[in-house]
């Protein structure tokens, strides 16, 4: 689903006016997982297949960009840690951290041992080039996980 179409669907003309507030604005303050999901909620709601949505951040960790890199079933997606790294790291603005979210269209938030492993591997790769992965949300029916909230325990 388009993010225009997304906004068409939100019935409520306040926060369809901070929805296209938040896509229109590049330098967005998204430093708490609550500041980063209202950047991609509007991305990632009313969808029934999984979708990955990364967020270029610079060093006041502003939002750059954000996008949707991968879509996939309603059960899962496939997350490539370079195609994310190439993302983050061609942008026409210089990045210099990196969050990532994704939705469960089943509306629970709580981590899959597949989140798990992706999370570690990007984490992983990122940490090599010396690019820090931030948070890695969960977006489901009106909640969110944080990963850095949680102290990132589940990819230890």
């Amino acid at each position: 689903m388009e993010t225009d179409e997304i906004i068409r669907k939100l019935a409520d003309p306040g926060l369809r006016a901070k929805v296209e507030w938040l896509l229109s604005e590049p330098t967005v303050g998204a430093c708490s997982p609550l500041a980063l999901a209202d950047v991609v909620r509007p991305m990632l709601a009313y969808r029934e297949t999984e979708a990955l949505v990364v967020i270029a951040l610079d060093q006041q960790t502003r939002v750059i960009e954000a996008a949707i890199l991968s879509e996939g079933s309603h059960r899962l997606t496939v997350v490539d840690s370079i195609q994310v790294l190439r993302w983050v790291l061609t942008r026409n603005r210089p990045a210099s951290r990196f969050a990532m979210a994704h939705c469960h269209p089943s509306g629970s938030t709580m981590p899959s041992a597949q989140d798990d492993e992706v999370t570690k591997a990007v984490r992983k790769a990122a940490d090599a080039v010396g690019l820090p992965l931030i948070d890695h949300l969960i977006v489901g029916s009106g909640a969110i996980y944080s990963y850095a909230e949680h102290g990132w325990a589940r990819t230890r």
